[in-house]
């Protein structure tokens, strides 16, 4: 699949995600992003039923949260300012964004029904999204290499390499 920036979640057992060389698990403990442009297949693998959930977020739509956030008082990272990129890696769910998202897997049983709360939450989601790369600027600030850009890519390696441990915990590694 190729797709726009999207949240993967799967409830209730594991969905594997595989992009490039890495293979990663999400399950109830963890959601993953994947910027724009990536390309992936999925598949589960399981006896019994695995609820799958991805949220996509069109282009315009982010632009316009991404406005709306810069147009604000609210301070938000300095890469959001540039580019919207997320560090594409696993998630913990979390007391901020994990409620948004089960409300909205909730909601989407009833799509018609609900589709101007949905459009509320998708933009909520998205923002707080985009305030959590703060955390995660300050992270890969902390990182002892030089340059900026060394530190992003240790992040994003090192990420790669916990999903992976976390995604594959029960096989031998």
């Amino acid at each position: 699949h190729w797709g726009p920036l999207s949240i993967k979640c799967a409830f209730h057992g594991k969905e594997f995600y595989h992009a490039g060389s890495k293979t990663v698990a999400v399950d109830d403990s963890s959601f993953l992003i994947f910027n724009e442009g990536k390309v992936y297949s999925s598949y589960i693998k399981s006896e019994s039923k695995v609820d799958s959930f991805t949220i996509n977020f069109n282009p315009a739509f982010v632009q316009e949260v991404v406005q709306g956030l810069q147009q604000s008082d609210i301070e938000v990272s300095s890469d959001v300012k540039k580019e919207l990129r997320f560090v594409e890696r696993l998630y913990p769910h979390n007391h901020s964004l994990t409620p948004l998202l089960l409300k909205l897997q909730q909601m989407s049983l009833s799509l018609y029904a609900n589709k101007n709360r949905i459009a509320e939450l998708f933009y909520e989601v998205l923002e707080r999204l985009i305030l959590s790369q703060k955390e995660i600027e300050q992270e890969v600030s902390a990182m002892t290499p030089i340059r900026h850009s060394t530190k992003q890519e240790l992040y994003q390696r090192l990420h790669n390499a916990k999903d992976y441990i976390d995604s594959c915990f029960a096989d031998d590694l």
